[in-house]
């Protein structure tokens, strides 16, 4: 059973609320654990670089526990297309195409995303896709939702 959302490393909006959603069905699950993958889609190829979406798993708890994919504009489109996904910046946004990154504070995501989270925003939908074994979606979830109701969905299909 996979379970999948379209999310940006720093974004300061819906993503912090599925991340823990993902957090809280993520421990719900108990034994039924090793029978889903979480799986998370950027809608920023241009900023979620591997270090950046290593930090925001590691800093959730989520790091080894979902698979945050990361690609090209190149790569990604036709994922975001299947799934119905068109990420856009917001109209008062000028893509910063160079952002220096301080190192030397105490985390990079954080410093990071302070450089860039004002007058930055990719404005997108975060819809959960529940895709049973077949690879069939069987259910759409949108915030707000109660994540027990996604485990009992979960639960039902690995059964």
């Amino acid at each position: 059973v996979v379970v999948l959302t379209f999310l940006y490393s720093y974004c300061e909006d819906i993503c912090p609320i599925v991340s823990n959603y993902f957090q809280q069905v993520y421990q719900l699950l108990g034994d039924d654990i090793d029978k889903v993958a979480f799986v998370i889609v950027s809608v920023d190829p241009k900023h979620d670089t591997i270090e950046n979406v290593y930090k925001y798993s590691d800093d959730r708890g989520m790091l080894h526990k979902w698979s945050y994919l990361v690609g090209d504009e190149g790569q990604l489109k036709p994922v975001w297309s299947s799934y119905y996904i068109d990420p856009t910046l917001s109209q008062n946004t000028e893509y910063p195409d160079n952002i220096n990154v301080d190192r030397t504070s105490s985390g990079t995501v954080d410093s990071f995303r302070d450089s860039i989270s004002v007058g930055y925003e990719v404005i997108h939908s975060a819809p959960i896709y529940l895709i049973d074994p077949n690879g069939t979606i069987r259910v759409l979830f949108t915030l707000p939702f109660d994540p027990v109701n996604l485990v009992h969905d979960i639960k039902l299909l690995v059964e």
